[in-house]
């Protein structure tokens, strides 16, 4: 008998099966079920006793099992002698259900196949046909897509009208020679170099910005962005828009920043955007400054499309002050020189010796006639 039984999900069914003597050469024919012999798993539950005894058939026998032992996907009957002493042996069933979705085999093998009768051969060739159809349509759309003389909007025509009846309105609307990346190609990279909508300007933007500025009441300082073009003329006054400029100052150790110009339009010339400030301490600047400058909302119009430079956020800019060398330094006082003119080796008053015996000068004197043996 088969290992493993094929049943329909959720419909009685009958079980053929043969039991063993115990000495497992000979059939057992009068083994009779004595009510409990019979259980039932399904799928991988718990065991219970069948709804129904084992059946004798002869040489053989037969289980039933009711609609709801059938409800599993995985059935296991085990046919185990209860009784003292065995009579036969052990037997194992397992069934596969089929025909459900809770079935082990979703497929319900019960339903009849088609026929393949002339019905279905045409059908084939239908489809057969078909796609030889698309596969032709498909060579003329890419042969059509690989031109651009002038005659292929006339070849093109009846495809462009089957694509639009099938895909939407607007048949015959597309062109190639307009409508596509040929218009591009045909207008030519100069077209696009030279005016009517493009921005021709590919600029480097250049701080003009000292790395150190004097503190002088009178002398003007430029602080300019430089505008340099690769391709065309520097960008005009009348493309510029210059934008604001601020310049905040903090002293050397400071821990905040004082502002002194607060959003001043800049000026521009051909290429340039600057500002021309004085810094002196009367407005506020002192020597050893950090000087903060903030450019904002510079950009340049083409063709009425805006290029914008430099955003509202602005751009910052660090330069400083010197100091003057010596500056904020007094003169040496009495006790000071009196000091310094001991440590030389000259007198504190009076005529200044030729050759002092003292002090440093003297000592290097020595020194170096001692190095030359003198």
């Amino acid at each position: 008998m088969q290992g493993v039984h094929l049943r329909k999900y959720g419909v009685e069914t009958k079980i053929p099966f043969e039991l063993y003597e115990v000495n497992g050469v000979d059939l057992r024919t009068d083994a009779a079920d004595a009510g409990a012999d019979c259980t039932i798993m399904k799928d991988e539950g718990v065991e219970n006793t069948c709804v129904n005894d084992f059946a004798d058939e002869g040489k053989g026998y037969s289980q039933t099992l009711s609609l709801a032992e059938m409800q599993a996907a995985r059935i296991v009957v085990y046919v185990v002698d209860q009784s003292g002493t065995k009579v036969w042996l052990d037997k194992v069933i397992i069934i596969e259900t089929y025909g459900n979705a809770s079935a082990q085999h979703a497929f319900d093998l019960d339903t009849a196949s088609t026929a393949q009768s002339a019905d279905n051969e045409t059908r084939l060739a239908t489809i057969a046909a078909g796609v030889a159809a698309a596969a032709a349509k498909l060579l003329a759309y890419i042969r059509l897509l690989a031109r651009s003389d002038a005659a292929v909007e006339t070849d093109a025509a009846a495809e462009l009208t089957a694509i639009n009846a099938d895909e939407g309105a607007g048949a015959g609307d597309f062109s190639s020679q307009t409508d596509s990346e040929e218009a591009i190609r045909d207008r030519g990279d100069a077209a696009w170099t030279s005016g009517g909508g493009g921005i021709t300007d590919i600029l480097n933007i250049q701080a003009l910005i000292p790395n150190a500025i004097d503190l002088a009441n009178t002398a003007t300082v430029r602080i300019s962005l430089g505008l340099t073009n690769m391709l065309d003329d520097l960008p005009s006054t009348g493309e510029i828009t210059p934008g604001t400029i601020s310049i905040d100052r903090k002293a050397i150790g400071g821990t905040s920043w004082t502002n002194i110009v607060n959003g001043d339009a800049c000026s521009e010339l051909a290429g340039l955007i600057y500002y021309d400030e004085v810094f002196d301490s009367g407005t506020g600047y002192a020597a050893g400054d950090t000087i903060r400058i903030t450019f904002k909302s510079q950009k340049i119009t083409v063709d009425a499309n805006d290029y914008e430079i430099i955003g509202s956020d602005g751009w910052l800019f660090h330069t400083y002050i010197r100091e003057a060398v010596g500056a904020g330094v007094s003169d040496w006082d009495a006790d000071e020189r009196t000091v310094i003119r001991a440590v030389l080796g000259l007198p504190a008053s009076g005529t200044t010796p030729d050759i002092p015996t003292t002090g440093i000068i003297s000592q290097v004197r020595d020194i170096t006639q001692a190095h030359n043996n003198e």
